[in-house]
């Protein structure tokens, strides 16, 4: 899979944050490959032969993607978040965007999800049952999350006390409530601002 990818035993090694020498050391199987390593190498094998057929496929590559794709990287997360919903949206008005995608769905199925850490695949997934809801809902979502998650710091933070404290954890517990509902109401008010917003500025364009 490296040569396939192209890559030398520094390159890959640089890469995934070894040193070359365990590369070597895989490669020879003196050391078991560590399987989300594996995981990591199909997932990355899986994407370059997708690119390849596209290449072989004859499709015109699309020159908004092209010239998106030499944007430099934002700093801050809300203009991130806004390029990548750029190219959401001209992925799905974009015929030639979608006939790339039909001919790599039609040959392969769909990518499979990159391999991540546990705690980031129960929160990718979280983020999938969002993204079905309505756009305007799904602020609620976020941030009735990041208020519960600060709680649940806070209530870590404070073990000790709650322990000593025989009502400690049902106060903690409703701390932890008040928190998640409190924050998905701010995100359900931002929301519903947000979708308001969008429609006064579609009707007066």
């Amino acid at each position: 899979m490296r040569t396939k990818l192209g890559l030398s035993v520094n390159d890959l090694a640089l890469e995934l944050g070894q040193v070359p020498s365990t590369v070597e050391a895989w490669e020879a199987g003196r050391i078991k490959l560590p399987s989300r390593i594996a995981k990591e190498l199909v997932w990355r094998s899986s994407v370059w032969d997708r690119l390849r057929a596209l290449e072989q496929s004859g499709l015109p590559e699309c020159a908004w993607v092209t010239s998106w794709n030499a944007e430099p990287e934002p700093e801050k997360l809300k203009e991130r978040t806004a390029r990548l919903e750029r190219l959401s949206a001209h992925h799905g008005a974009c015929e030639v965007c979608q006939a790339r995608v039909r001919f790599e769905q039609e040959r392969f199925g769909n990518l499979p999800r990159r391999p991540m850490p546990l705690w980031l695949e129960a929160f990718a997934a979280v983020g999938d049952r969002v993204e079905r809801w309505p756009r305007w809902t799904q602020p609620a979502a976020w941030m009735g999350l990041a208020f519960g998650a600060y709680s649940l710091v806070q209530i870590v933070l404070r073990i000790s006390a709650i322990r000593a404290d025989p009502k400690g954890w049902v106060t903690a517990l409703l701390g932890l409530t008040a928190s998640v509902t409190i924050g998905a109401l701010v995100g359900l008010g931002y929301g519903v601002f947000r979708a308001l917003k969008e429609r006064w500025r579609k009707r007066s364009t």
